[in-house]
């Protein structure tokens, strides 16, 4: 049984659905300005060594840089956006799926709402880092802190696949089966 009562889980959806807007639509003017300095902001998370942030600081150029800062702030509401909405619906898989399966199915999606929001927490841990790299670039690029970015956003990542893997390929086929 669910403790989280079914309107909180769909102010969660509700709420998430439009912070995911409200972020995309912020970052889409940054991310075609770094796309046109060659590389994303996703090559940026994911740079991994001091080096190679360098380089891509070096190559989007003080108008890219800025881009990325706007990028960034932007990326706020959508992770935030993301992490409501993969943990409201997997608290709310739980509790459809509660008399079809198994209460270890039910579990299974509790925690996954729970890896949905350390996702989200990873992210801005992240977007602290290249932020930090950011206002120092790109003369001193700190390995700890593109390090960590990478880090963070791997782990983003793979818990970002997989709840939407849970949710794609068990909860959905056993809510359409069931009926």
């Amino acid at each position: 049984m669910s403790t989280i009562s079914g309107p909180v889980v769909a102010a969660m959806v509700i709420v998430g659905l439009a912070l995911l807007v409200m972020g995309s639509v912020g970052m889409r003017e940054s991310a075609a300005t770094l796309k046109e300095g060659g590389a994303g902001i996703v090559a940026f998370e994911v740079a991994r060594t001091p080096e190679r942030a360098a380089h891509i600081l070096r190559r989007w150029g003080v108008r890219g840089q800025q881009a990325a800062v706007d990028n960034l702030f932007a990326d706020m509401p959508f992770l935030l956006g993301y992490g409501l909405l993969l943990a409201g619906l997997s608290w709310w898989s739980a509790d459809c799926m509660g008399s079809r399966t198994s209460a270890d199915a039910g579990t299974v999606c509790h925690v996954m709402a729970a890896v949905a929001m350390c996702a989200a927490l990873l992210d801005m841990v992240e977007g602290t880092l290249l932020l930090r790299i950011l206002r120092r670039s790109p003369r001193a690029v700190e390995p700890w802190a593109s390090t960590g970015a990478w880090l963070c956003a791997c782990l983003k990542f793979l818990g970002i696949i997989v709840v939407i893997g849970w949710l794609a390929f068990f909860v959905v086929p056993v809510l359409v089966v069931a009926g």
